[in-house]
Formats: structure tokens, sequence, C-alpha cells
């Protein structure tokens, strides 16, 4: 789902303004330049102009407020530090800004870490082989419907064939401002995770699977988050887990962790929606056909000269002839189905994400 350029939830797109402004670029401060002290921006005009530029861009919606800090020093010659603080439902998000000293140019500059593999594991759960060279990094939101979607067909429909030849990884990427409970759902998984990879999963695939019993039709906010806490107590049971240490972490609910994730994808990765994958590094958005998702893992495999699949082997190799000597179309060895000649009547049943060969009218769209 497309990440809404709202409160909190629209910081990913303010990275935009990174290295742009009405006026030039920043320079990089050098030796000779004079820090400026702290100082409150007290024009009320100015303030009003950056509050004024910054809802239009970012269609930041009234309800939220904006706080608008200190100038302070910056490394960056005629440029001053400022920072905007949005606040609303409980969270406050700020973002540093540069504020040129004549007042007329206001800039953002991000800054990329390069001595960190962008696509590390950082330790997080994984799925597949563990000395993999193709990697499958998701930025994922448990609530979101369209990461559902990608989810089934990730591990339904294409990771069994890939799961010694690749390494997945699931990182949080919350969107909070729209899905009440997503972020509470990411820390209960990593409260399994910290002691089980196996918990961790298993959490993952039932909330995943199961978003709609978690929501409930008339289900209160506190209800489906004590759902997703019972269902992160059973687990880990199931799995023997320290169960004081797990129920102590759930109940302190500390989303530092979370929000990094979220911070990170945003300002070093550009992620501004849900799911987003990188294979490698290539990114994906949104929830991609199982099609897609094999041909971008078969190019990096072949890449990183890594055999494919053997059912890959054999489905390029059907599909490199156009007809069998009968005249009938060449079979893809994956799904019995007639290569370059898709059923006009299949219908792809959207929660499964499978063909439904007895499909049930859909109702009209209401206005």
């Amino acid at each position: 789902m497309l990440k809404y350029l709202t409160v909190i939830v629209c910081l990913a797109a303010m990275s935009l303004l990174a290295q742009s402004s009405s006026g030039g670029n920043a320079a990089p401060a050098t030796s000779s330049s004079a820090p400026s002290s702290s100082s409150s921006i007290n024009d009320p005009v100015l303030k009003q102009r950056i509050e004024q530029n910054l809802r239009a861009r970012f269609r930041i919606p009234s309800q939220v407020t904006m706080e608008i800090g200190e100038r302070t020093p910056s490394e960056f010659t005629g440029y001053d530090q400022v920072i905007v603080t949005l606040v609303g439902q409980g969270h406050r998000s700020p973002n540093t800004f540069l504020l040129a000293k004549d007042g007329k140019t206001l800039a953002q500059v991000n800054k990329i870490d390069l001595s960190k593999d962008p696509f590390a594991a950082d330790n997080r759960p994984m799925r597949g082989a563990a000395d993999a060279k193709v990697k499958i990094i998701v930025y994922d939101d448990f609530q979101c419907p369209y990461c559902a979607k990608g989810y089934l067909t990730l591990f339904h429909d294409v990771f069994p064939e890939y799961k010694d030849k690749v390494q997945v990884v699931f990182k949080d990427f919350p969107l909070f401002e729209i899905h009440p409970w997503a972020i509470h759902a990411a820390v209960d998984a990593n409260c399994l995770g910290a002691q089980s990879g196996d918990a961790y999963w298993e959490f993952s695939d039932y909330v995943h699977e199961n978003q709609g019993q978690i929501n409930g039709e008339k289900r209160s906010l506190p209800d489906s988050v004590a759902a997703l806490d019972r269902s992160a107590h059973d687990y880990g049971q199931k799995h023997n887990l320290d169960q004081a240490r797990l129920d102590a972490c759930v109940k302190t609910q500390d989303e530092t962790a979370v929000r990094d994730s979220i911070k990170y994808g945003e300002q070093t990765l550009g992620v501004e929606a849900t799911p987003t994958l990188f294979v490698n590094s290539t990114k994906l958005d949104g929830a991609v056909p199982p099609e897609e998702m094999r041909k971008v893992l078969n190019a990096a495999l072949e890449q990183a000269g890594v055999p494919l699949p053997a059912a890959e082997i054999k489905a390029a190799a059907a599909d490199s002839k156009d007809n069998n000597q009968d005249g009938k179309a060449a079979q893809d060895p994956r799904t019995a189905a007639p290569v370059g000649k898709p059923d006009p009547g299949a219908v792809i049943d959207e929660k499964t994400g499978k063909k439904n060969d007895n499909p049930k009218p859909a109702n009209p769209k209401q206005p």
C-alpha cells in the first residue's frame, strides 16, 4: 500500500527535499566557516512560511501540529540547522532541515553511511540459505493488506523453489498512522525473534494470513492488540521460550528498534510504500506477481553465478519452444499450463493469489 504523505507516515517523502531548495544546494562548510549561536526563529512570517510550504508539499493535515525549533550551527556554509517536529496522535517525529541565514531557503540533506551494508540482515530472523549470495530484504507492515498478498506470493508461490539459493529477511516498516496495530504486531514479533527465529516466522505467518480475523468485523483496537499478545504468548509456549522474558518484552512494547527500522528504510533506501522488496540491490515496489519475482530472482542468481532452480531451467527450455511436435503449446513444468497462452477464463482469487475455478460474481463497486 502506498505510504500516505501525512503526519509521521509522510516523513519518508520529506527526504525528497534532500539537496534541493528554491535557492539551490547548500555548500559544504569550510574550515573558515564561523559557527552561529543558537537562536530562536522569532519572525512569525518566516515560521508561517516554513509551515505553509511543508504542509502544502507533503499534504500534512491540519490536525497535526508542527513545532519549529531553534536555529543551531550546521556544517554547511550559510545555513543553520532547524528541527521541525510533527506531533499527532501521541507520536512525535523530529526532522532536521537547513535554513539559510537570510531565511529564504529551506533544504534537507541526507547522509549515506557507506561503512554499512544497507541490505545487511542485522541479526534479523531469516529464512532460506544462511550463506546465500542472493538476499531478499522486505520492508513490511503486518496490517497492510498488500503486504499479506505479497507475503503469500513470496512464501507460497516462489520461496519453496528457491529456498536453498536465497535468503529472506523481513524488516519493520509499519504505517501506524493508518494501521493502528501494525507497530504492536512488529514489537511482538521482535520479542519472539529475540529468542527464536522459528517462533518469529510462525507468528509472522499467522498474522499475515489472518489479518481479517485479527481486525474482526467490529473489534476494537484493544481487542486486536490483546489477540496479538495472546498469539505471541502461545507461540512462545510452543517453542519453549523463556515466558517471563517474552511476556515482559510484550508488555513493555519498546518501539525503538521498529522506529529505527522505519527511519533507516526512509532515509537510506527511500522506502515509501509497503511492501517494498530489495533483491540484492534491485528494488520491487508493491505485491509483485510471482512471474515478475522469479524473473528478478533468476537475474540475480545468474549475476551471482548461482545455478537456477531445476524447475526454472526446465521452464526456460519449455518457453524456448513455440510448439511441440503435436502442435500444442509447450507446458510450463511449474504450473502444467501452456507457456505463453494463459487461460482467458482464469480468475485469480485476491485473498489466496491462486486460480479460482468457481469464482463468485464480484459485487458492483459502491460510489
